[in-house]
């Protein structure tokens, strides 16, 4: 528990000249203030809670409550030493990293699909049907003989276009 306090006159001594004027702050740090702020921990988490259940209902709930808030004051109520919780700076380089991280998960994937559609279109090349050709010749040339006909223009619509112009060219 913390306040401004303003002694009245004549109670207290002057204050010393680095300190005049500036209002005095107190923390209480008995039990009893420690009790009381315990027992804040438990409304915070019935008013997290109550977010939580109606977010579905009402999403802009959710913008409601700030996370560095929610826990230096969490941690405050617990008497929990603040400097646990990270710097800006610390949060900064984490979701850097986490962000690098994702970005070369995304490649992996990219990769591993290029890899398997060029292994795709390997064997296509080398399963020879009776015509004297592979099945990519066949499927290549069943492509461009449907593009003639305008048939690929919603296939490449669907795929968000190219699909046409790429085998014309």
């Amino acid at each position: 528990m913390s306040g401004m306090y303003e002694a009245p006159q004549g109670l207290v001594g002057p204050p010393p000249d680095s300190i005049a004027g500036a209002p005095l702050e107190f923390e209480f740090i008995g039990p009893l203030a420690q009790a009381m702020k315990l027992v804040m921990t438990g409304q915070i988490d019935r008013m997290l809670g109550m977010v939580t259940a109606n977010a579905a209902i009402f999403p802009e709930l959710r913008d409601e409550i700030s996370p560095k808030r929610l826990a230096e004051t969490y941690a405050d109520h617990l008497g929990v030493d603040a400097r646990i919780l990270k710097t800006e700076e610390e949060k900064a380089a984490e979701a850097k990293l986490r962000a690098a991280e994702a970005k070369r998960q995304q490649m992996a994937e990219q990769a591993a699909l290029a890899a398997q559609s060029a292994g795709a279109a390997k064997t296509l090349s080398e399963t020879e049907l009776g015509a004297g050709g592979s099945a990519l010749d066949a499927l290549g040339s069943a492509l461009l003989e449907q593009d003639e006909r305008g048939g690929l223009d919603d296939l490449a619509g669907a795929l968000g276009g190219g699909v046409g112009e790429d085998l014309a060219a």
